[in-house]
């Protein structure tokens, strides 16, 4: 289908407080032929929702007044449609919250001509499949198979049609391969984390779907025999027809979406200067360290560190050098702990080793080459450097409190008895 035609037969409205994003996103769409309104700000946008009745909304995700969500969560009350959010940073909460409101399509800031047309695109060109369905036109098929998302059509529990796009993706040459006796579209399903398919074949619960009010899933859809962490993520969405008997079944590889998700995840359990981890995963890893201890019975112990006389540094030296210290003490504690070991900074210059399967006497033998290899460091102008350990071996019984409160009793004797030492409250 081609861009030009499908833009003119749906309206979309578009919403950006920036005038030179919004003429730049008018000038793009008007001149593929666009059915379009813009807005300068959501409260704008929500009045001229209600007069143009658009199809599509595209919308910055901040705004005064009313930002991108807001306005999706108050149009949502009155009408379903796709929403494209614009934004030119990555906000995890309002990441998660855009998929909770059902946000379509996420493009990040600044926009390119090409990607952002593509996004529309595929959007209008579900819209238009949409309602062709529902005028129940009979160029249906003919439509499908350009459609560039994937597309099975079933009827009485079998699969009728299958388009190009998902013929291609899942490795399969022509419709025969599929319709034929034995074909199993669930040996190309690898992840089924929605309850609702929990040990029911594709047709079951896709039927199942399709009669129930929240039609629309998370799969993770690959080539048969395929690894299993090659598979990519798709929102499937079920859509009815006048015959009960026949639903199509619509794939939305939304892949990008979740891995972007998943990144903004791990960088907000992440020190930003150090790299090591923050406070913020500490309680899930140590809930996860002690439930592998009971499970496992072996022991696993903590290290709590921190560099002496620190404050001196920055004092002297300067906070930016003091910074660069304790990106140093990091490299040098990763290169010599385990992949299994998790270092976090939970102060200042204070640091905290969780050692899974390791005992008191492992710890401290940890601690003492940590403690020797820190002490050895030529920390340029600053030349030596040392730290002060604590070190506990964890009881199954215990809670992080305990155990932190224990291995910071250590640490507090190594201090006491001059610094630059390890101790052990076992």
């Amino acid at each position: 289908m081609k861009l030009k035609s499908s833009l003119q037969n749906i309206k979309i409205l578009l919403c950006e407080d920036d005038s030179d994003t919004l003429n730049l996103l008018k000038k793009y769409l008007e001149e593929s032929g666009a059915n379009l309104e813009t807005a300068n700000n959501g409260a704008v946008g929500f009045e001229k929702f209600n007069k143009f009745d658009p199809d599509l909304l595209i919308t910055d995700l901040s705004m005064p007044d009313v930002d991108g969500l807001t306005l999706i969560e108050k149009i949502n009350k009155i009408k379903s449609i796709p929403c494209i959010i614009l934004s030119a940073y990555g906000d995890e909460n309002a990441l998660l919250k855009a998929i909770e409101i059902g946000v379509t399509k996420f493009i990040r800031k600044p926009v390119k001509k090409d990607d952002f047309l593509k996004s529309v695109s595929v959007i209008t060109d579900a819209l238009i499949l949409r309602k062709i369905f529902e005028k129940r036109e009979q160029m249906m098929l003919s439509v499908i198979e350009n459609m560039p998302f994937q597309v099975i059509v079933l009827e009485n529990k079998n699969i009728v049609y299958v388009n190009p796009a998902l013929l291609e993706y899942l490795g399969l040459k022509n419709l025969s391969q599929v319709t034929k006796t034995g074909f199993s579209m669930d040996e190309y399903i690898f992840d089924r984390g929605d309850p609702r398919l929990f040990a029911k074949k594709f047709t079951d619960w896709s039927y199942e779907l399709a009669e129930s009010e929240e039609s629309e899933i998370l799969i993770g859809l690959g080539e048969k025999n395929q690894k299993d962490n090659d598979y990519k993520i798709f929102a499937v969405n079920i859509r009815p027809t006048q015959d009960k008997n026949i639903i199509i079944v619509i794939f939305n590889d939304i892949t990008r979406f979740e891995d972007e998700i998943n990144k903004h995840k791990r960088v907000a359990l992440l020190d930003p200067l150090t790299q090591a981890l923050n406070r913020n995963s500490l309680n899930e890893s140590f809930d996860v360290m002690i439930n592998n201890a009971k499970n496992s019975s072996k022991s696993f112990s903590i290290i709590i560190f921190d560099i002496d006389f620190f404050k001196k540094v920055n004092d002297t030296f300067g906070h930016q050098i003091g910074d660069e210290v304790l990106k140093t003490i990091v490299a040098i504690v990763a290169k010599i702990i385990r992949q299994s070991d998790k270092l976090f900074r939970i102060g200042g210059e204070e640091f905290l080793l969780l050692l899974p399967d390791t005992a008191g006497k492992g710890a401290m033998m940890l601690a003492e080459k940590l403690r020797l290899a820190i002490a050895n460091h030529d920390f340029n102008e600053i030349k030596n450097l040392t730290c002060s350990f604590g070190v506990y071996e964890a009881l199954f019984n215990e809670n992080p409190e305990s155990i932190m409160a224990k291995a910071d009793s250590a640490l507090y004797q190594a201090k006491k008895s001059g610094r630059n030492q390890t101790k052990s409250a076992n």
